[in-house]
């Protein structure tokens, strides 16, 4: 199994909201201590927690910054200190017909298996997607801003050792 280069980062601090950058783009800002930390956030997340997260609350944005990015960090999930799991756990496997042929639907078996004996289904979400442009390298899976190739269900203990954190 390989990872794509990216440096993973974790921010932990007070949501302030959803506000536009200097260059008018809508990020997440967190207050920690004195300083503002604006960090992107992908459509779909920012509307799922646009109205669920209060000012003031303490949250922790994992994500990971692309190498040669000049320090835009990407948030892949959100999560609440002292909370089990988070609240964006999106597993993502990739079902494109090579892919899934090759081993991605046993992968995504094994691993909707394990989430559930783990009692995290219902905060971990699993998802076949259409295409994680990695084609050649399948089968693909996505967490946390990590694309994982040649993955197989020998995998998924290394897979689910990322949730016990």
């Amino acid at each position: 199994m390989a990872v794509e280069e990216s440096s993973l980062f974790e921010v932990r601090g007070l949501f302030s909201g959803f506000f536009r950058d200097f260059f008018g783009k809508r990020r997440l800002v967190l207050r920690v201590g004195d300083e503002e930390v604006y960090l992107r956030v992908p459509k779909a997340l920012k509307k799922q927690f646009a109205g669920v997260l209060e000012p003031g609350q303490e949250i922790v944005a994992r994500g990971h910054e692309p190498h040669g990015s000049d320090g835009k960090r990407l948030v892949s999930q959100i999560g609440i200190p002292g909370q089990p799991g988070c609240l964006s756990c999106p597993i993502r496997v990739c079902a494109k017909k090579d892919c899934w042929r090759n081993g991605g639907k046993e992968l995504f078996k094994a691993l909707e298996a394990r989430l559930e004996a783990a009692g995290l289904e219902g905060s971990v979400k699993l998802k076949a997607v259409d295409c994680l442009d990695h084609c050649k390298r399948g089968p693909n899976m996505e967490y946390a801003g990590e694309t994982y190739h040649h993955c197989t269900p020998r995998d998924v203990d290394e897979i689910m050792a990322q949730f016990s954190d």
